[in-house]
Protein backbone atom coordinates (compact mmCIF):
# COMPACT_ATOMS: atom_id res chain seq x y z
CA UNK A 1 0.00 0.00 0.00
CA UNK A 2 3.06 2.17 1.08
CA UNK A 3 4.62 1.60 -2.37
CA UNK A 4 1.28 2.22 -4.21
CA UNK A 5 1.12 5.65 -2.03
CA UNK A 6 4.53 6.67 -3.28
CA UNK A 7 4.80 5.79 -6.49
CA UNK A 8 1.32 7.64 -7.24
CA UNK A 9 2.19 10.94 -5.82
CA UNK A 10 5.77 10.38 -8.08
CA UNK A 11 3.85 9.88 -10.89
CA UNK A 12 1.71 13.30 -9.72
CA UNK A 13 4.44 14.93 -9.28
CA UNK A 14 6.07 14.24 -12.41
CA UNK A 15 2.91 14.89 -14.35
CA UNK A 16 2.80 18.80 -12.88
CA UNK A 17 6.05 19.00 -13.61
CA UNK A 18 6.15 18.00 -17.10
CA UNK A 19 2.31 20.31 -17.86
CA UNK A 20 4.45 23.13 -15.55
CA UNK A 21 7.00 22.54 -18.47
CA UNK A 22 5.08 22.39 -21.47
CA UNK A 23 3.24 25.65 -20.85
CA UNK A 24 6.38 27.07 -20.14
CA UNK A 25 7.92 25.99 -23.63
CA UNK A 26 4.35 26.95 -25.63
CA UNK A 27 3.24 25.35 -28.58
CA UNK A 28 4.59 27.36 -31.37
CA UNK A 29 3.67 26.59 -35.14
CA UNK A 30 3.67 28.10 -38.81
CA UNK A 31 6.62 30.62 -38.16
CA UNK A 32 7.29 33.44 -40.42
CA UNK A 33 10.61 34.94 -40.33
CA UNK A 34 11.31 38.45 -42.18
CA UNK A 35 14.37 40.28 -41.31
CA UNK A 36 14.56 40.08 -37.26
CA UNK A 37 10.75 39.76 -37.44
CA UNK A 38 9.44 36.26 -36.56
CA UNK A 39 5.30 35.95 -36.53
CA UNK A 40 4.11 32.45 -35.14
CA UNK A 41 0.49 31.34 -34.37
CA UNK A 42 -0.05 29.57 -31.03
CA UNK A 43 -3.47 29.13 -28.92
CA UNK A 44 -5.25 29.80 -32.21
CA UNK A 45 -3.73 33.33 -31.86
CA UNK A 46 -0.75 35.34 -34.17
CA UNK A 47 2.28 36.06 -32.06
CA UNK A 48 5.05 38.73 -32.92
CA UNK A 49 8.99 38.26 -31.22
CA UNK A 50 12.34 39.10 -32.34
CA UNK A 51 14.05 36.55 -34.17
CA UNK A 52 16.84 35.62 -31.30
CA UNK A 53 13.77 35.38 -28.97
CA UNK A 54 12.81 36.93 -26.06
CA UNK A 55 9.05 38.19 -24.99
CA UNK A 56 6.64 37.46 -27.21
CA UNK A 57 3.61 39.70 -28.39
CA UNK A 58 -0.15 38.55 -29.07
CA UNK A 59 -1.16 40.29 -32.11
CA UNK A 60 -5.08 39.08 -32.22
CA UNK A 61 -7.26 37.95 -29.42
CA UNK A 62 -10.47 36.27 -31.44
CA UNK A 63 -12.63 33.61 -30.08
CA UNK A 64 -11.70 31.62 -33.95
CA UNK A 65 -7.94 30.25 -35.15
CA UNK A 66 -5.86 32.68 -37.06
CA UNK A 67 -2.90 30.42 -38.60
CA UNK A 68 -0.86 30.17 -41.49
CA UNK A 69 0.89 34.06 -41.35
CA UNK A 70 3.14 35.18 -43.67
CA UNK A 71 5.34 38.71 -43.59
CA UNK A 72 5.59 40.91 -46.43
CA UNK A 73 8.40 41.38 -48.25
CA UNK A 74 9.16 44.66 -46.57
CA UNK A 75 8.10 43.45 -43.74
CA UNK A 76 4.76 45.60 -43.30
CA UNK A 77 1.95 43.24 -43.47
CA UNK A 78 1.23 39.63 -42.10
CA UNK A 79 -1.05 37.75 -44.57
CA UNK A 80 -2.96 34.35 -42.23
CA UNK A 81 -5.73 32.72 -42.43
CA UNK A 82 -8.88 32.93 -40.54
CA UNK A 83 -12.65 31.90 -40.25
CA UNK A 84 -14.15 35.17 -38.16
CA UNK A 85 -17.61 34.97 -40.52
CA UNK A 86 -17.98 31.07 -41.24
CA UNK A 87 -15.39 29.29 -44.28
CA UNK A 88 -11.91 29.78 -43.69
CA UNK A 89 -10.19 33.09 -45.53
CA UNK A 90 -7.10 35.56 -46.16
CA UNK A 91 -6.83 38.39 -44.10
CA UNK A 92 -3.78 41.25 -43.72
CA UNK A 93 -2.87 43.11 -40.66
CA UNK A 94 -0.34 45.14 -39.88
CA UNK A 95 3.46 43.61 -38.51
CA UNK A 96 2.37 46.14 -35.13
CA UNK A 97 -1.30 44.73 -34.84
CA UNK A 98 -4.70 45.99 -35.40
CA UNK A 99 -7.58 45.24 -36.98
CA UNK A 100 -7.42 42.30 -39.52
CA UNK A 101 -8.37 43.18 -42.88
CA UNK A 102 -10.66 40.41 -45.35
CA UNK A 103 -8.90 40.15 -48.23
CA UNK A 104 -11.08 37.29 -49.98
CA UNK A 105 -15.16 36.31 -50.10
CA UNK A 106 -14.67 32.86 -51.71
CA UNK A 107 -17.38 30.84 -49.43
CA UNK A 108 -13.95 28.48 -47.92
CA UNK A 109 -11.07 26.49 -49.26
CA UNK A 110 -8.87 29.86 -49.16
CA UNK A 111 -5.46 29.11 -48.08
CA UNK A 112 -2.26 31.84 -48.20
CA UNK A 113 0.61 30.72 -50.10
CA UNK A 114 2.69 34.11 -49.38
CA UNK A 115 3.19 37.27 -50.58
CA UNK A 116 3.75 38.05 -55.08
CA UNK A 117 5.29 41.61 -53.82
CA UNK A 118 4.27 43.96 -51.21
CA UNK A 119 0.76 44.38 -52.34
CA UNK A 120 -0.24 40.86 -53.31
CA UNK A 121 -0.91 38.18 -51.63
CA UNK A 122 -1.16 34.74 -53.19
CA UNK A 123 -3.52 32.34 -52.05
CA UNK A 124 -5.06 28.94 -53.49
CA UNK A 125 -8.83 28.46 -53.62
CA UNK A 126 -10.60 25.55 -53.79
CA UNK A 127 -13.98 27.22 -54.04
CA UNK A 128 -14.37 27.04 -57.84
CA UNK A 129 -16.53 25.16 -60.37
CA UNK A 130 -15.47 22.80 -63.52
CA UNK A 131 -12.71 20.10 -63.35
CA UNK A 132 -10.13 21.79 -61.86
CA UNK A 133 -10.04 21.59 -58.03
CA UNK A 134 -7.59 24.58 -57.17
CA UNK A 135 -6.48 27.64 -58.73
CA UNK A 136 -4.00 29.95 -57.24
CA UNK A 137 -5.19 33.71 -57.14
CA UNK A 138 -3.49 36.81 -55.99
CA UNK A 139 -5.54 39.20 -54.36
CA UNK A 140 -4.22 43.17 -54.15
CA UNK A 141 -3.59 44.23 -50.56
CA UNK A 142 -5.07 47.80 -51.53
CA UNK A 143 -7.89 47.31 -54.27
CA UNK A 144 -9.20 44.00 -53.43
CA UNK A 145 -8.41 43.35 -57.14
CA UNK A 146 -8.27 39.40 -57.73
CA UNK A 147 -6.42 37.58 -60.04
CA UNK A 148 -6.50 33.77 -61.39
CA UNK A 149 -2.77 32.81 -62.07
CA UNK A 150 -2.72 30.08 -64.99
CA UNK A 151 -1.58 26.89 -63.64
CA UNK A 152 -4.02 23.86 -63.38
CA UNK A 153 -4.61 22.13 -60.04
CA UNK A 154 -2.14 24.44 -58.52
CA UNK A 155 -1.44 23.87 -54.60
CA UNK A 156 1.38 24.88 -52.66
CA UNK A 157 3.50 27.69 -53.99
CA UNK A 158 6.29 29.88 -53.15
CA UNK A 159 7.57 33.39 -54.69
CA UNK A 160 11.14 33.88 -55.62
CA UNK A 161 11.73 37.05 -54.13
CA UNK A 162 14.88 37.75 -56.56
CA UNK A 163 13.25 37.23 -59.70
CA UNK A 164 9.36 36.88 -58.63
CA UNK A 165 8.96 33.49 -60.52
CA UNK A 166 6.19 31.56 -58.80
CA UNK A 167 7.29 27.90 -57.54
CA UNK A 168 4.34 25.74 -57.50
CA UNK A 169 3.30 22.07 -57.11
CA UNK A 170 -0.45 20.11 -57.70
Amino acid sequence: MKKSLIALATLTVASFAGNANAQEQGYYQTPALNGETLVFSSEGDLWRATADGGTAVRLTTHPEVESSPIISPDGQWIAFQASYDGPSEVYIMSVTGGAPKRMTHEGGGATVRGWVDNDRVLYRTTNISGRIPRILRTVDRRSLQIADIPYDNADLAAVDAAGGQIFFTR
